[in-house]
């Protein structure tokens, strides 16, 4: 059932062809449609995002110069590759992005390096977070090459005790507000796995399709209406149609119940 079809099964039920109507009639779908998306971990709002780390670099060695951005290598190899990578330096803690590669042996960063003159100590070019999908709810699990990683805190990331810039195979990973990092800088090229819940895309356009399973559509046919009486005891209807969403909703929980634990009714995500 596409959105129009059911936005215009409202209008016939509460008798408003209004425009204003319309804006009230679009909201309340929407609101009942995301209501019923956050009551469950819904198989149908599994997706799959599929990504590659970039290998970590740490060859040769590097000098660094205060108030300067570009960084002196010896028997390095930069490339092309490593630009918007971070890179850092010993014990300092700060981060700073590589802007552009000179030539094998000297890289500029994107702003000037702010530590002490110094050379010959380790440093590391890396990328250990990767950007989460826009439809990104939560995680179900995360994989690289086949090996299931570990969730921790944010904070007990923090406080890992690792060597932070020496590459390795991660093994844990926590999330941000836009992110999922990884506990060290990946040493090599991995074929990664996030599999997650997805949050619905709004309803707009007329053609737009609930990702709700077809037979359960009228369920927001029901619910949109419901929400647009919140607050107002319609005697005749509400009993009625409140009784019939209830039913839907029991049928869609236990669709749900059937199928969750199929791994192959999760959707690459777009």
């Amino acid at each position: 059932m596409t959105f129009k079809r059911i936005y215009e099964r409202i209008q016939k039920i509460i008798h408003d062809h209004t425009a204003t109507g319309l804006v009230d009639i679009k909201e309340a779908i929407n609101e009942a449609y995301n209501e019923i998306c956050n009551l469950e971990d819904w198989w149908w709002l599994k997706r799959l995002h599929e990504f590659y780390t970039k290998p970590s670099y740490n060859a040769g060695s590097v000098s660094v110069e205060e108030d300067s951005n570009l960084i002196a290598g010896s028997s390095t190899a930069f490339a092309a590759a490593h630009v918007n990578m971070k890179f850092v330096y010993s014990e300092f803690p700060e981060q700073f992005t590589v802007s552009s590669v000179v030539d094998v042996d000297t890289i500029k960063l994107s702003e000037d390096y702010t530590g002490d003159d110094d050379s010959g100590d380790a440093y590391c070019i890396f990328e250990k977070e990767i950007s989460l999908p826009s439809d990104f709810r939560r995680p179900f699990k995360v994989k690289l090459s086949g090996r299931p990683l570990d969730q921790i805190g944010e904070r007990e990331m923090k406080e890992r005790i690792f060597p932070r810039w020496a590459p390795s195979r991660p093994t844990e990973y926590t999330l941000t507000v836009s992110t999922l990092l990884f506990n060290s800088c990946p040493d090599e090229k991995y074929y990664g796995e996030l599999w997650f819940w997805a949050n619905p895309t709004v309803l707009s356009g007329d053609s737009d399709v609930p990702v709700i399973p077809a037979q359960f559509h009228q369920a927001l046919v029901l619910g949109g209406y419901l929400k647009m009486n919140e607050g107002n005891e319609d005697i005749e209807l509400n009993p009625r149609y409140e009784k019939s969403y209830e039913r839907i909703l029991r049928n869609l929980f236990e669709n749900n119940e059937r199928d969750s634990d199929q791994e192959d009714t999760f959707k690459r995500s777009e």
